[in-house]
């Protein structure tokens, strides 16, 4: 007997955490659908081995962070060039029945997207007027100047083409309602799920078993080179600990060079790529430094990890999502001023001989997510 199929897209810009919980959710959903995922960002290397789930690279596009424009990766096709070809790809897809459609971030993010969304959906209603459009959308949203103006929008679109909202959140933590204001006119559409952490799923339990080394990580590395060279630079106050240090796939080439220069004026450092394992890594090492970005967090908390974060300021997500972890207990904060040897050298040492608090966050998201399809799923 043939399995329900769901259609679930994402589109990754500037890092890789977006991606990173769309294929966690996707492989709990792989364990009851076939799924097919249409990716918007470059290949980095990401996918799921499972049965049923079929990765579909569009043409990929990226976006400034300076301007927000939007850009060919390769340098090698226009932007209008970019937007048929990437119809094309999708039209094919767009033939077959699905159950349910799910939209990562859209309509709280990803605007520049919406004519070729909005296409998606309704071409899905249009093989299966009875499919489910979910939007999957992380706990915390982004502050514009015209925000008002902006939920209205985000509310109509909501209404007009979507079933539910999935917020990705604890909400005994984060709810909507803390950076939403107009939460309370989609009310029938909310439900919260918890947390995504992949960890969980892929059996990166607490270890009562750590090597004595400090995991130093840039998530997708498009910030945070400071950090990991601060690192570098105090490696040689903890010799009881080696420091390994990773930078991301999007990190400057000037950048790694700068890390791996300091890296290699300490004995106690070492310099690597991204990790294909880091949620093993981060079970196994004894404090973790780090960006706060969402993925990264709920590795650190699905491992129970003993953390130090540094969050990225140009929004304020990650400031806002550390400081709540941080009440509880579960992470420590570092901001730049922070990055000085002397304040560093402080922050790690302190880090290192606390005891990790007994706070528990819901992390069982990406379960929750595929029980709640199949719940709705005729």
């Amino acid at each position: 007997m043939s399995r329900p199929s769901v259609l679930f897209y994402c589109q990754h810009l500037l890092g890789i955490g977006h991606l990173s919980r769309s294929l966690a959710i996707c492989r709990a959903l792989a364990a009851r659908f076939d799924v097919v995922f249409l990716q918007g960002g470059p290949d980095i290397g990401r996918t799921l081995k499972a049965d049923g789930f079929e990765h579909v690279f569009l043409p990929p596009l990226l976006m400034r962070e300076h301007d927000s424009s939007l850009y060919d990766p390769s340098g090698a096709s226009s932007i209008e060039a970019l937007w048929s070809a990437r119809r094309a790809t999708i039209a094919p897809y767009l033939e077959r029945s699905y159950g349910a459609v799910v939209v990562e971030l859209f309509p709280f993010g990803r605007n520049k997207f919406k004519p070729e969304i909005l296409g998606v959906i309704a071409g899905a209603r249009r093989a299966n007027p009875r499919v489910r459009v979910y939007c999957s959308n992380r706990d915390i949203m982004v502050q514009k100047p015209d925000q008002a103006r902006r939920e209205d929008s985000i509310v109509r679109i909501l209404h007009e083409h979507f079933d539910h909202v999935l917020v990705h959140s604890d909400p005994s933590l984060i709810p909507l309602e803390a950076t939403f204001g107009a939460t309370d006119r989609l009310r029938s559409q909310i439900l919260y799920t918890g947390y995504i952490a992949e960890g969980a799923l892929e059996g990166h339990l607490p270890s009562t078993t750590r090597e004595p080394r400090i995991l130093v990580s840039l998530g997708g590395g498009v910030v945070g080179a400071e950090l990991a060279l601060a690192c570098a630079q105090v490696s040689n106050a903890f010799p009881d600990h080696g420091m390994e240090i990773l930078t991301g796939p999007y990190t400057a080439a000037a950048d790694r060079d700068a890390i791996a220069e300091a890296v290699a004026q300490s004995p106690r450092a070492t310099l690597r790529g991204f990790s294909d394992d880091f949620r093993g890594a981060l079970a196994s090492c004894t404090l973790s430094v780090s960006l706060a970005g969402y993925n990264t967090l709920m590795d650190i908390l699905a491992t129970e990890t003993p953390a130090l974060v540094y969050p990225y300021t140009a929004n304020h997500e990650q400031s806002l999502r550390a400081e709540a972890l941080a009440a509880k207990g579960l992470v420590g904060i570092l901001r730049r001023e922070d990055l000085s040897e002397v304040r560093l050298t402080e922050a790690i040492a302190e880090r290192l001989a606390s005891r990790y608090p007994t706070a528990r966050v819901d992390l069982a998201g990406a379960a929750r997510t595929a029980e709640i399809i199949a719940e709705h799923i005729p």
